[in-house]
């Protein structure tokens, strides 16, 4: 049986395609990846691409206007925080109003310079939960 460091190269990066949709932003907030979760589940759908504007994101948001409000506020010159969380509401296809928390976190260089950011959106509610779990069943199990 291998152990814990050769299980965790060989299935590095099936780690981050778990249930909840997973996103990186440059220092830019442009993103720079995603796991298969959020891209099935939301990039594909909102046409979204790698190296745009998270805004894009932002943009189809029910909560857009608060959550830019919110921004204004919490991301202002010289005020990024280095862990952020709030609650985004999206209209996924097929799928309806879908809740999510999102939690965002910077990851720092050794001078304490931002390089990237790291955002789970973890689902809290959605109108179609059954319709949900069955795409998220299909991305998980490669089936999608």
């Amino acid at each position: 049986m291998a152990n814990e460091t050769d299980l965790l190269k060989e299935n590095g990066d099936k780690i981050f395609d778990v249930v909840s949709p997973i996103y990186l932003l440059d220092s830019n907030y442009c993103f720079l990846d995603w796991n298969l979760t959020f891209g099935s589940l939301l990039a594909e759908p909102f046409s979204l691409a790698k190296g745009q504007h998270v805004g894009n994101f932002v943009n189809v948001f029910k909560n857009s206007k608060e959550v830019y409000e919110r921004s204004a506020k919490v991301f202002g010159v010289g005020n990024t925080p280095t862990f952020d969380t709030e609650v985004i509401s999206i209209e996924i296809p097929n799928i309806g109003l879908t809740h999510f928390q999102k939690l965002a976190t910077q990851i720092c260089d050794d001078k304490g310079e931002q390089q990237i950011w790291v955002i789970q959106l973890n689902i809290c509610t959605s109108e179609n939960i059954d319709q949900l779990w069955a795409v998220l069943e299909k991305v998980i199990t490669g089936k999608a």
